[in-house]
């Protein structure tokens, strides 16, 4: 709704701060993204791991904290990563797995595929240093862990349009509330019973 409402042309700045997300979602938004014309850059000033690196990536620029990270987008199918389940009939007999394995292993197998797919095609043409879906292609099928933090310096290194002039706003906004945010703490007592040291009787206590 925000980018449908945006100026047509207008800059538009998006501040990431996510483990990631379902495939459908992220290609809602990604697709939002490449509609709009205007200029579009990520802020991540501490992790866009997953579906939030396909988000970062479909922006001009990203901008990082110095300690934020990124991470492959190689999609996890039934809570496995999906190239390896589609894989595993290459690597076990068929008759040593059951029928829901095999489905799962198929199934896994068409994500990968569609995630190669609409990867590259969302990808902003800043970040393709080689026009080619290179880039799409190593960060889902690279070897690495799903987890794997790719540092600022490691994005550069990518080809990404990458820098760390993150504004201290944006640390701030993805800060967690303060531990000793104001809250509300009533303690009732019975007057009858409970006294202040001066004989008073006990109110109960707002802070």
């Amino acid at each position: 709704d925000a980018l449908r409402h945006a100026p047509r042309d207008g800059p538009v700045d998006i501040i990431l701060h996510t483990p990631g997300g379902i495939a459908s979602a992220t290609q809602q938004i990604l697709h939002a993204l490449k509609q709009h014309k205007g200029r579009k850059t990520a802020f991540v000033p501490y992790r866009a791991k997953s579906a939030g690196t396909m988000i970062a990536l479909a922006c001009d620029e990203i901008v990082m904290g110095s300690s934020a990270v990124l991470g492959p987008i190689d999609p996890q199918y039934a809570w496995m990563p999906a190239h390896i389940l589609a894989d595993l009939p290459r690597q076990k007999a068929a008759d040593r797995m059951d029928d829901e394995m095999v489905i799962l292993s198929k199934m896994a197998e068409q994500a990968v595929k569609e995630a190669r797919r609409f990867a590259c095609d969302f990808v902003n043409d800043a970040h393709k240093a080689d026009g080619t879906c290179a880039l799409t292609n190593d960060l889902i099928g690279g070897g690495r862990n799903h987890d794997y933090p790719i540092l600022p310096h490691e994005a550069a290194e990518f080809g990404l349009s990458v820098s760390t002039k993150m504004p201290e706003d944006g640390f701030a906004i993805c800060q967690p509330p303060p531990k000793d945010e104001p809250m509300l703490i009533v303690s009732m007592f019975n007057a009858q019973q409970q006294e202040t040291a001066e004989g008073a009787p006990a109110r109960p206590i707002f802070r």
